[in-house]
């Protein structure tokens, strides 16, 4: 049952908060806008202040990022240019014969694997030589290392006049590596080192550098024992052939140190990408917000033997939580964009540096940025709560003035009021013809005057409406009566005739005699259906829902329908659905009545040979009836008034014999079994009329109904009951008689009609009461007011049982007095369990 959830206040109350309202709240309303509109200035100029703080953050970032980006870049072009040098004086060392001196040969010798290596520094120090052995070393191979050693003077002197260097180094297609300073290869090289396989040669080749320029490496661990840096390396060609191939090695430890060793704003900080995303160099400070370690040193506990790289941590590009930072760095050569590092924001603005194509990103924590600012904004919040502060005391202190004002005032105004409400409830209670009371204020005197005028109004009008139905009602039924009786005798003596063997009828007599039953049956269905509107359109007619076998009604219809299917030359067809049985919970008769209107119409209105198609489909909820036919059809302009009762279609009207109010009452039972009803058509192809009801499941409470009426038994023992129940459908009286029998101690009483009803309560006075709304004569409303008017049936609990289930009319019947409403098809057991806690409370 709906109930309102909105908690009625009284006139005092009400009047006492209006006063509050208009008199409090808008000041309140108004200083609140004030402080929003402090508050909402006050946001809007943080942000834009704070938008046109990063906006000229992320220009002076740019800036930075490619000034030293061009920094960078201009060291880097000239360990470029000294590697180009160095490349260009290798070649001819190559191509010029020399001769080893004295130092250099004595600390020449083969290893024990093959090896052609240095096992001793010169006196001031001299470059190392490792002939891996991969292949064989003779004297060619000797020569090739003599004429190289006579670069050492070269490679110090690149060495000292740029202290970024680590080491100068070349290394031949045959595994041959001169490099400078001087170590211990053998302790740090592997055995058989196959030189070619590593990034610091095959980088350079024609594969990798067709340009045969210097390139620069990604960062790789250095064999040589350095660690962890990048080379610039440039191939060096003997005509076609690759002879080898030159480097210049930084540390990465050198890169972070020096290349990125600058004060940044904002307590920032910058890093070197690699064009592969590697992260190149990584200051201490960057290492929380990217949660790595620099790789600047690593222990070698056994030789370098193949390429190793930075791992995937260190690869902007393969972080998943960067990838829209890295599509944006691989798109750009700059830009600006923001980015969370170790769950803080940050700036973050980049260059490239053109020499190598990797890139300078200059990272600045956002908060740092907007510190000032936020300690403003922070100061402006503090000022504004304290205003709030403020208002709070004076609006309390104000509120309470202003209540005690208000509460004389509103009770000097809700008195009266009461008076007049109390007028309003006796004509709401029928009692139209009122005093008029006494008041002390002028608009309250004319409000109580009308209200009194328009209850005698209500009455004389209600009395007039009342006499109207009653006139109507006696006419429908006179007319009724007045007109079946001949009928009567005119249909029953045209069947005697018709039917008599002994004097039989001529051919011509016999068509009269068929015209003149043909014109009875439409006179006699025409006062049904005007019977039957009437009762829909009065609210008194009732419906009686009950289990259908879908299937045998189709059937009856269809038996019922074919003479007149036969007689206009239609062939009727039923499609039926899978199911083997379908059964639904609904009122028969009307279900019936108005499918039995929709197939005669499609049958009469059809053409000679035509078909007729009935379909029943089940869907989880609804039911769905349609009713085909090949027929006239009808113009799309009269789909919608087709409904509207006595209307015709001016085309059918001569030739077809009906009411006109057929389909006016399909579409009114439709409504009252919550259905629906849809049609299309085309004319001159026939129509397609849809209907569609709800589909309720009969469900098999018995042992749940066994169980509580157990349960009931037990609860009620000790006590007997009498219960009223006044209905005047048979079949519900029998449904009730048999929900009750399973329980001794309860005796129902039943009575048709509510004339009985009244008598059988005031001679037996039951415990309980079950009253049916639409009954025949006197309805269910009537009936119950009349047991509230005497003292003797008074306190007897009424309930209500209908087949009216709107929330309007259950609202309704509560609202009249009924103790309950319970609505058809009737829940036996929640009906029981509801009737147990009723009777429990009546003794």
């Amino acid at each position: 049952m709906k109930k309102n959830n909105t908690e009625p206040i009284s006139v005092f109350k009400w009047i006492w908060q209006s006063y509050l309202r208009t008199a409090l709240i808008p000041l309140v309303v108004v200083e609140l806008v004030f402080v929003g509109i402090y508050f909402s200035a006050n946001n809007w100029s943080r942000w834009e202040t704070k938008a046109a703080l990063e906006e000229s953050v992320n220009l002076e970032l740019n800036l930075l990022a490619e000034k030293e980006a061009e920094l960078i870049n201009k060291q880097l072009y000239d360990f470029a240019h000294v590697a180009a040098l160095y490349q260009q004086q290798t070649s001819q060392a190559l191509a010029t014969p020399s001769a080893l001196d004295s130092d250099d040969a004595a600390r020449l010798a083969y290893a024990d694997n093959g090896a052609y290596v240095t096992t001793s520094d010169t006196a001031t120090g001299g470059a190392a030589v490792f002939y891996s052995g991969v292949m064989p070393v003779n004297a060619p191979e000797r020569d090739k290392v003599a004429r190289l050693l006579a670069l050492q003077p070269l490679m110090k002197d690149i060495i000292s006049t740029h202290p970024l260097t680590t080491q100068v180094y070349f290394n031949s297609f045959d595994s041959l590596n001169v490099i400078y300073p001087y170590f211990n290869v053998l302790e740090q090289y592997p055995e058989k080192m196959n030189i070619p396989e590593y990034n610091f040669y095959y980088e350079a080749d024609y594969i990798h550098n067709a340009q045969k320029k210097v390139v620069w490496t990604d960062a790789y661990l250095d064999p040589a024992g350095h660690g962890w840096m990048a080379s610039a390396i440039a191939p060096v060609y003997n005509g076609d052939f690759l002879e080898g191939v030159v480097g210049i090695d930084v540390t990465i430890s050198t890169i972070a140190n020096q290349i990125l060793n600058w004060e940044f704003p904002w307590q920032g900080y910058g890093i070197l990408v690699g064009k592969d995303g590697a992260i190149l160099a990584l200051p201490q400070q960057g290492e929380a917000d990217w949660g790595l370690r620099e790789l600047t040193d690593h222990h070698y506990e056994e030789a370098i033997t193949q390429d190793t790289f930075k791992p995937d941590d260190f690869n902007v590009y393969k972080r998943p939580e960067f990838a829209a930072v890295a599509e944006q760095l691989k798109r750009s050569q700059n830009g600006a964009t923001q980015i969370t590092l170790n769950n803080q924001p940050q700036l973050v603005s980049w260059n490239t540096v053109s020499e190598t194509g990797w890139k300078l990103l200059v990272i600045v924590p956002k908060a740092n940025v907007y510190q000032h600012t936020n300690a403003i904004n922070q100061s402006l919040i503090q000022i504004g709560l304290l205003m709030i502060a403020g208002l709070i005391l004076f609006y309390s202190v104000f509120f309470y003035i202003l209540s005690k004002r208000s509460y004389a005032m509103s009770r000097n105004i809700s008195q009266p009021l009461n008076k007049i409400n109390a007028v309003l409830d006796q004509i709401g209670q029928g009692d139209y013809y009122q005093p008029e009371p006494p008041m002390p204020v002028t608009e309250l005197e004319e409000t109580a005057h009308n209200l009194i005028a328009m209850g005698q109004k209500l009455g004389d009008a209600y009395q007039a409406l009342e006499k109207a139905n009653r006139a109507k009602s006696e006419f429908l039924s006179q007319m009724s009566h007045e007109l079946r009786t001949p009928l009567n005798a005119i249909l029953g003596f045209s069947q005697l005739m018709e039917m008599n063997p002994q004097e039989p009828l001529s051919e011509s007599q016999r068509q009269y005699v068929t015209e003149i039953i043909r014109a009875g049956d439409h006179l006699l269905n025409l006062i049904n259906e005007i019977l039957d509107l009437s009762r829909i359109e009065s609210g008194r007619f009732s419906l009686s829902n009950e289990p259908v076998d879908l299937f045998t009604l189709v059937d009856e219809i269809l038996s019922l329908m074919q003479p007149l299917a036969d007689q206009n030359q239609v062939t009727l067809s039923f499609e039926r659905p899978e199911p083997a049985t379908l059964t639904t919970v609904t009122d028969r008769t009307r279900l019936k009545q108005i499918l039995i209107n929709l197939i005669s119409n499609a049958i009469k209105y059809n053409r000679p040979n035509g078909q007729v198609t009935i379909r029943l489909e089940k869907t989880v909820d609804h039911l769905r009836f349609d009713v085909i036919d090949t027929g006239l059809g009808i113009p799309a302009d009269q789909l919608t008034a087709i409904f509207d009762p006595f209307l015709r279609l001016p085309e059918t009207s001569a030739s077809v014999e009906g009411t006109g109010i057929g389909l006016t009452l399909v579409k009114q039972l439709c409504q009252l079994i919550s259905g629906s009803i849809d049609v299309t058509s085309t004319p001159g192809e026939g129509s397609h009329f849809c209907l569609e009801i709800p589909f309720m499941e009969r469900t098999d409470n018995s042992e749940k109904t066994d169980q509580i009426a157990s349960d009931l038994l037990q609860t009620l023992s000790g006590q007997l009951y009498l219960l009223l129940y006044v209905e005047d459908n048979q079949t519900n009286l029998k449904l009730m008689e048999a929900a009750l029998a399973k329980i001794p101690n309860i005796e129902l009483l039943t009575a048709t009609s509510g004339e009985l009803g009244l008598k059988l309560a005031h001679s037996q006075k039951p415990d309980l009461i079950i009253l049916d709304i639409h009954l025949s004569g006197m309805d269910g409303y009537a009936v119950l007011k009349q047991l509230k008017a005497t003292a003797e049936t008074r306190m007897i609990p009424v309930v209500a049982l209908s087949a009216s289930a709107m929330p309007t009319d259950i609202d309704k019947g509560i609202a009249m007095g009924f103790t309950d409403y319970f609505t058809k098809p009737l829940n036996v057991p929640l009906f029981l369990t509801r009737i147990q806690a009723l009777l429990s409370q009546t003794k």
